[in-house]
């Protein structure tokens, strides 16, 4: 791989490599290009603003299609992992550290997948299935039963029209001061449901 394809750069013709312009990328291809001209060889650094002869979609096309081949190099490997994980084959320590590799990868390849290749969406959704099989099932939680001595003489606020409130709570004869949109329920004959 070439240092410029590190940076996610497609190449164009034999010796021309594209990034959108953008400063960190810029700086890129200047560091790129010291480390080329300190070895002896010979480099130039362009910004063009528009390729002649190729439209900008069939630019971000390009860049698209080099970031699909780069999401399919883990494809295989995460759909292995989930498999492997529904026939208890691994271990959950080995099972953790291989997803969490992949995951790398994949932030690696998000990270100069500039134009959000289609590819990725798909590759995010597997990685999330991978992760849903990583941690254990969560056991439902238990409601927790209110108490009617939590909400006694407690300011609420509401709906322009409280006695709809206090109807619908079961509160027999509310005793209600309205400050703005602000009352207080007093006298609570049952509890709140």
């Amino acid at each position: 791989m070439a240092p410029a394809e590190k940076f996610g750069a497609i190449q164009l013709k034999t010796s021309t490599y594209v990034l959108p312009d953008e400063p960190v990328h810029y700086e890129r291809f200047q560091w790129l290009a010291k480390e080329v001209t300190d070895v002896g060889g010979e480099a130039t650094l362009v910004r063009v603003k528009d390729i002649e002869g190729m439209p900008h979609a069939a630019i971000v096309a390009m860049f698209n299609e080099a970031r699909a081949r780069d999401y399919d190099e883990i494809v295989e490997p995460i759909t292995h992992l989930i498999k492997d994980s529904k026939s208890h084959k691994r271990s959950i320590e080995t099972f953790s550290a291989q997803l969490q590799k992949l995951r790398q990868r994949f932030q690696e390849i998000r990270d100069i997948d500039y134009f959000q290749s289609p590819r990725g969406e798909d590759v995010q959704r597997l990685l999330q299935k991978a992760e849903a099989l990583e941690s254990p099932q969560k056991k439902p939680e238990t409601a927790t039963r209110l108490r009617v001595e939590d909400y006694r003489d407690k300011t609420w606020i509401t709906r322009p029209r409280p006695e709809i409130e206090s109807r619908r709570f079961g509160l027999a004869d509310p005793q209600i001061y309205r400050c703005g949109r602000q009352i207080r329920f007093r006298k609570l004959t049952r509890g709140v449901p």
